[in-house]
């Protein structure tokens, strides 16, 4: 389901879930943080093999976030691959071009 088309808890106390793909430790609480203020479940994964064997295990997630660091694949590879698997299809993959060195997030977020 869509993220803005479906809201978390929508359907039988259905909660959304949130894949996110970062090898950074700092970068990924941060994007944890703000998904879980917006009423979505985050898991997280820190590497493009990670990321595939999730998403080939099962569909139950509403939204993919990959941080263009994310390497083993490499991010190209990885987003080729996410296209042509069916647990991923019609659900959105946002790829994050993240700064090279971490950048503080005003606490208002």
């Amino acid at each position: 389901r869509a993220l803005a088309a479906d809201p978390p808890g929508g359907g039988a106390g259905e909660v959304g879930r949130v894949l996110i793909a970062d090898p950074d430790d700092y970068r990924a609480d941060r994007v944890s943080g703000f998904v879980r203020r917006l009423g979505y479940t985050p898991e997280r994964v820190t590497t493009g093999k990670q990321l595939l064997g999730r998403v080939a295990r099962a569909a139950d997630f509403d939204l993919i976030l990959v941080d263009r660091h994310i390497a083993f694949p490499e991010l190209r590879d990885v987003v080729a691959q996410l296209g042509a698997n069916t647990n991923v299809s019609g659900r959105p993959v946002l790829v994050v071009a993240s700064n090279d060195k971490p950048v503080p997030v005003p606490a208002e977020l």
